[in-house]
């Protein structure tokens, strides 16, 4: 059985879509084509690094049997748990809160 697909609006510069389009002219390919193989390419790498976080996918919003409300979020929070602890590109975050909160005596 085939699989649905699904259109999405993706924003980029101007630069990337003509750089999209000589490298999907150099391939023979559609610009959605390409797009869409190099979608799939990031997801099956980002899968290989952290297969655990894929694999709680199927549960992450599931309605409760007759209730109405969203339950498999808490096991997917859960499985997420750690996710970025070894990555060491990103910013301090305390230090990110701080800037961001507002300064009291000037509201």
């Amino acid at each position: 059985m085939a699989k649905k697909e699904v259109r999405i609006n993706v924003r980029t510069t101007e630069e990337t879509v003509e750089d999209l389009k000589i490298a999907a002219r150099l391939r023979g390919l559609s610009v959605s084509s390409l797009v869409n193989t190099l979608v799939v390419k990031a997801i099956r790498e980002e899968r290989e690094l952290v297969p655990e976080a894929f694999s709680q996918r199927t549960a992450r919003s599931r309605p409760m049997q007759g209730t109405g409300e969203k339950t498999g979020w808490r096991e997917s929070l859960k499985a997420a748990k750690g996710l970025w602890k070894d990555r060491d590109d990103l910013p301090d975050f305390d230090e990110l809160r701080k800037e961001w909160d507002r300064d009291e005596s000037g509201i």
